[in-house]
């Protein structure tokens, strides 16, 4: 997601995507998970001329556990020194259901390759061939 930014002001905005640092975790075996990331490209810092609009970013959110996330990215620039951003996302898993738990392929002798003559199959060398089927996967966000 990208965040858009907007300078009020009559001067030219520098603003930076920040987090605050993994060692502000005081639990003892606490990891620094908090699901969101910024890529690379994120990290730089984006010059907004006064008064427009800027989308910064991508935030990405990338959660390892299937659990609520929330936290703070910090909008560090020249205005205000930091403005804080809550992010707040769930973590799931992804599946894949198809309708009646199957996918349906229909095929008969002639998609084999099997010739048939009257009522009896007649044999031909062994074939390699592939068998495929589109289908749309969209997310019900369950």
């Amino acid at each position: 997601q990208m965040l858009l930014v907007h300078n009020p002001s009559d001067v030219t905005l520098a603003v930076q995507l920040v987090f605050a640092p993994c060692d502000a975790v005081t639990e003892v075996n606490a990891t620094c998970d908090m699901g969101f990331k910024l890529p690379q490209d994120a990290q730089q810092v984006f010059h907004i001329k006064p008064h427009a609009d800027m989308p910064i970013g991508p935030i990405a959110f990338e959660p390892q556990e299937h659990t609520a996330y929330n936290t703070t990215l910090y909008l560090r620039n020249n205005l205000t020194t930091l403005h804080p951003v809550r992010l707040n996302g769930v973590g799931g898993s992804g599946r894949l259901v198809f309708r009646d738990g199957a996918m349906d392929f229909n095929l008969t002798e002639a998609d084999l390759g099997a010739d048939v003559v009257g009522e009896e199959q007649v044999p031909e060398r062994r074939r390699r061939f592939a068998i495929s089927k589109s289908f749309v996967a969209t997310n019900d966000c369950e």
